[in-house]
């Protein structure tokens, strides 16, 4: 399960996570050619079982996790035990605070997302930020100083809206993004 209840997502909805014993079956299902696999639906790290489920993938793989952060354990060990694995991209929706009111809070902007941001990459795992279509502008702002300091890999924009062109996009596999463009990478 997952608490931030992002725009969209269902599965912020779910009151329990998939059983272990059903995500450990489907890794085990995975054709041997396949070098990728990818975390998602809900935060990744809120799972107390998480290292279980990372034990059963197998170590020539690189895994790739989606987080919200909103939860992010700071404990040193839970970070060490998290940096023994193959982990290629910790993946971060950047979605900006809004009011009690359901709009944008132009006084907190992209602080919360930016200090777990900070957070995650003090860890010395590659970062990657999905920031929605119609946030870009105010991402560019917010980043357009600090984006090499805060240890971000990528940067995509993403949108729902099927008909909304993104030059250069590629069709996402997952259920939430849709169409995604890369809109900066470190060299």
């Amino acid at each position: 399960p997952c608490g931030a209840h992002c725009p969209g997502c269902s599965y912020g909805t779910r009151s329990s996570p998939r059983p272990v014993d059903e995500i450990i079956r489907e890794i085990r299902g995975v054709a041997p050619e396949y070098t990728r696999m990818e975390l998602y639906g809900g935060d990744a790290l809120v799972r107390d079982d998480l290292f279980a489920i990372l034990d059963r993938i197998p170590r020539t793989m690189e895994i790739a996790m989606w987080t919200t952060c909103s939860q992010t354990p700071k404990n040193r060990a839970f970070v060490q035990r998290l940096r023994s694995y193959r982990i290629g991209a910790i993946k971060l929706r950047l979605t900006p605070a809004t009011s009690n009111s359901g709009r944008l809070d132009p006084y907190n902007g992209f602080g919360e997302a930016l200090r777990a941001v900070r957070t995650v990459s003090a860890w010395g795992l590659p970062v990657q930020l999905y920031v929605p279509l119609d946030h870009a502008q105010q991402a560019r702002m917010a980043l357009r100083a600090n984006i090499r300091e805060l240890g971000i890999e990528r940067l995509y924009v993403f949108t729902k809206d099927l008909d909304h062109s993104l030059g250069n996009s590629v069709a996402c596999f997952g259920k939430g993004l849709e169409r995604v463009r890369l809109l900066w990478v470190q060299k």
